[in-house]
């Protein structure tokens, strides 16, 4: 059939009714209006690899869940096609607090934007190293774990890695790590930093993928609203502290209206952004989640918190991002 509702029967479509049809649904039957791949059945945690000796406690909590955050090296579009979801089952892992390589392997799976050119499954056994170093009375512990990732077809395209410290007192034991996906605070990141790589070393690549919680409740909030020819948009934006780098962050919600129609947008797939060094310049785009007179979204680009040229423009765009046309900006406020 040729419905466009979100169902629920067993069949290999997305309907209620027996055949397997085509249409665009906008749930996760056959990709529609810029939809995203289906949340993955992750992998099973007795799939981990580790030494059943080891004491110090891998923790993962909460929903097992982070997002792979921007590169201000990208361009908006690139952000739209590397957009990616980490998941890791629930659990209780482990990791060596004896200095050495030993083998290792994490439950780990992936759900994609679509058009990525990155499909990628977990892969064989990798290995994690610990060094130890003691100064001004403490032990100091690193921990740099790497494995193999796959296209499914047994390639291995890229590599999952995991790196880490912990310092204590002079023969104390490290502590537990927990991985909760949460930032408290907005200094408060992961204890574990977490990448998704191609095969050039240090994650140096443009198609490098570093994950970061999705919901950062503890960083701070901020707003874009502007009014443009035929409606408006806010933009609802919230950042962490850095003493040094960028400032890690997250876009989390457009709301507005565009020629009479209100939209709403959560959903991480469809909420885009990438930023200038310092996010002194930032680019957002929205994917709709259903066309609105014939756009799939709004793109904002250039938005200045501080009002600097070049001048902030809005346009309406497919869903790849390409331009459709620009709306004259009216208002435009910044809200911290």
């Amino acid at each position: 059939d040729s419905d466009t509702d979100a169902d629920t029967d067993a069949d290999s479509d997305a309907d209620t009714d027996a055949d397997a049809d085509t249409d665009a649904d906008t749930d996760t039957g056959t990709v529609g209006h810029s939809a995203h791949t289906a949340v993955p059945p992750c992998v099973d945690p007795a799939l981990f690899v580790g030494d059943p000796g080891w004491t110090m406690g891998l923790d993962v909590t909460g929903p097992g869940e982070w997002c792979a955050t921007f590169n201000e090296a990208r361009t908006l579009e690139q952000e739209q096609l590397l957009k990616m979801k980490l998941h890791i089952p629930p659990g209780a892992y482990a990791l060596p607090t004896t200095v050495g390589t030993s083998p290792f392997r994490m439950p780990v799976c992936f759900e994609t934007a679509p058009g990525s050119p990155l499909q990628p499954v977990m892969g064989a056994d990798g290995e994690v190293t610990l060094t130890m170093s003691t100064f001004l009375k403490q032990d100091h512990y690193t921990w740099q774990t790497t494995q193999p990732i796959e296209d499914g077809a047994g390639h291995v395209i890229a590599t999952f890695q995991m790196a880490g410290a912990e310092s204590t007192a002079i023969g104390m034991a490290p502590p537990d790590i927990e991985l909760d996906g949460v930032n408290a605070s907005i200094y408060e990141q992961e204890p574990l930093d977490m990448a998704l790589c191609d095969l050039a070393p240090y994650c140096a690549s443009f198609v490098s993928e570093r994950f970061v919680a999705c919901e950062p409740v503890g960083f701070d909030e901020e707003h874009h609203q502007l009014t443009f020819t035929g409606g408006d948009v806010d933009l609802e934006f919230h950042k962490g502290g850095s003493f040094a780098s960028t400032e890690p962050a997250a876009f989390l919600r457009a709301t507005g209206t565009l020629d009479g129609t209100a939209f709403d947008v959560t959903d991480y797939f469809r909420l885009i952004y990438n930023p200038e060094h310092h996010h002194f310049s930032r680019d957002f785009a929205v994917l709709f989640d259903a066309p609105i007179a014939g756009a799939c979204g709004l793109a904002v680009r250039n938005i200045d918190p501080w009002g600097n040229p070049p001048d902030t423009r809005v346009e309406r765009v497919n869903c790849d991002l390409s331009l459709i046309d620009t709306r004259a900006v009216l208002t435009e406020v910044f809200v911290d």
